[in-house]
């Protein structure tokens, strides 16, 4: 039997159990709130547009873990692959997007960047048709379509989107990013950094921030600046393959070959498809007399980038130092193939065919370099030599004087003219000219060579001598000028 004692305590009780269920209820729906704002898709475009992709991806992450099929969220974590470089996962989870919903515009686009960076061209132009039909609403619609058109080298159209997102939030740092970027490509330089400035103070965290301001002082020649700032992109993360590159490129800027080299190899242990890595390196290997390395490295980006007529080009030259004639003239003609304007490759040609004592050939190729570029003070230096070699040395002059009145510096135009002014027999004038070569460069052993020439003809054999014995020391092949001491003992 149940007495009114007993009775109490039970409502007693059933009170204190209703307050707990209640306290579960809203525990749990504060739980289930929390967890459910940390895995949405919304959650995500707020670190985006903060440039925190690591929170993005955490958040992304589980979206994709409680809704296998969230299209969207698969397109997000794309994204953020493309941001930390993760191409192989930006083309995984795009195309997993686009399994899921094949009117997911936004995936297209992120799939034909990572395709792009993957060297897999084969879907680009079909993925960046479906790409653009996307009908932009919001901030990162605009952003994501404007780093799709900067990727194809669209800049009015990256610009036009960059600038809509901006107006949507004026503090999307990824704008701000792809339009410095932009006004890089143009060479607006001050407003590139404007821009680059104000995404770095919106996220003083985010590498790519100092790492696209890095590429914009190397651009303008301040590398104490850009080593910096890649530095400072680097220490935010250690396999930032974009500020390794670029620090690269500013150590070779700076004569500082064997810290290039360990950059660009740090790039390759990472990714070995980047063409940029092995030209870098070629480029160090050849600043340190290695032809043979730097025409192993050149082929290695040519085989990654086949339509790219810059490094036939510098292979070109390669083989053409190396004597190697027709192995150089291969390499120009692929380039010209490539781009029947790219008056470096005539130019190039043209020296081998000079080389060759093919000196009409060479005229032709120095001539149409000038069809294309009349600025081009290595044409008329190329016309100065091959006259020279004819023995029209008023034409050899004239073609020397047009260089240097280019570019005043320019030792080989220098350098051709002292020799130009020697065979013409004027002593005097030639050592002038070769004291000039020597004041911008003194490491060439051929201007010695030639003034110590000069010098014996006017009877002066001490400095002659001098002269002979300093370019041997620089280059003990020096024939010539071992002759010339043969002369001056004689």
């Amino acid at each position: 039997m149940i007495n009114r004692k007993d009775t109490d305590k039970m409502k007693n009780k059933g009170g204190i159990i209703a307050v707990i269920v209640l306290l579960c209820v809203i525990v749990g729906g504060i739980f289930f709130y929390w967890n459910k704002k940390e895995s949405s898709v919304e959650s995500a475009e707020k670190y985006i547009a903060q440039a925190d992709f690591d929170a993005a991806r955490t958040v992304l992450s589980k979206a994709t873990n409680n809704n296998p099929k969230d299209s969207k969220a698969y397109s997000y974590l794309a994204y953020c692959n493309i941001e930390n470089e993760e191409y192989e996962k930006a083309l995984e989870n795009s195309k997993k997007a686009i399994e899921l919903n094949k009117e997911n515009y936004l995936a297209y686009g992120v799939k034909t960047i990572a395709d792009r960076n993957l060297g897999k061209k084969e879907d680009i132009k079909s993925d960046f048709n479906e790409a653009i039909k996307l009908k932009p609403e919001s901030r990162l619609d605009y952003l994501f379509l404007g780093d799709l058109y900067r990727y194809e080298d669209k800049n009015k159209e990256a610009m036009d989107n960059y600038n809509k997102a901006l107006e949507k939030d004026k503090n999307l740092i990824g704008a701000y990013i792809g339009r410095g970027t932009v006004y890089k490509y143009d060479k607006k330089y001050n407003k590139s950094l404007e821009d680059l400035n104000k995404a770095i103070e919106l996220n003083p965290k985010y590498k790519g921030g100092y790492g696209e301001r890095g590429w914009v002082y190397k651009e303008q020649l301040k590398y104490n600046e850009a080593l910096e700032d890649f530095k400072k992109s680097i220490d935010l993360k250690p396999k930032y393959i974009y500020g390794l590159i670029g620090r690269g490129w500013v150590y070779n800027e700076l004569g500082k070959y064997d810290e290039a080299i360990k950059d660009f190899d740090n790039v390759i242990s990472l990714n070995e498809k980047i063409d940029d890595s092995y030209v870098g390196k070629g480029i160090a290997y050849y600043n340190q007399n290695k032809n043979k390395e730097a025409i192993d490295n050149f082929n290695k980006a040519i085989k990654l980038s086949p339509n790219n007529p810059d490094n036939y080009v510098v292979l070109g030259n390669l083989y053409r130092s190396e004597r190697k004639y027709n192995d150089a003239l291969n390499n120009f003609n692929k380039a010209i193939d490539i781009n029947d304007k790219y008056f470096d490759a005539y130019v190039g040609r043209g020296y081998v065919y000079r080389e060759e004592g093919k000196y009409n050939e060479a005229l032709k190729d120095f001539d149409k370099a000038l069809e294309f570029n009349l600025t081009l003070y290595d044409s008329y230096t190329g016309k100065g030599w091959v006259y020279q070699d004819q023995r029209k040395y008023d034409k050899s002059l004239e073609n020397f004087d047009k260089a240097l009145k280019l570019n005043s510096k320019y030792v080989y135009a220098i350098n051709g003219k002292g020799w130009t002014y020697y065979y013409s027999k004027k002593y005097k004038e030639a050592i002038e000219e070769f004291n000039k070569s020597i004041k911008f460069n003194d490491k060439n052993s051929n201007s010695y060579t030639g003034r110590g020439l000069a010098y014996l003809e006017l009877k002066d054999k001490d400095k002659a001598t001098k002269d002979f014995n300093k370019a041997i020391s620089i280059n003990p092949e020096d024939k010539i000028a071992k002759e010339g001491l043969k002369r001056v003992k004689s």
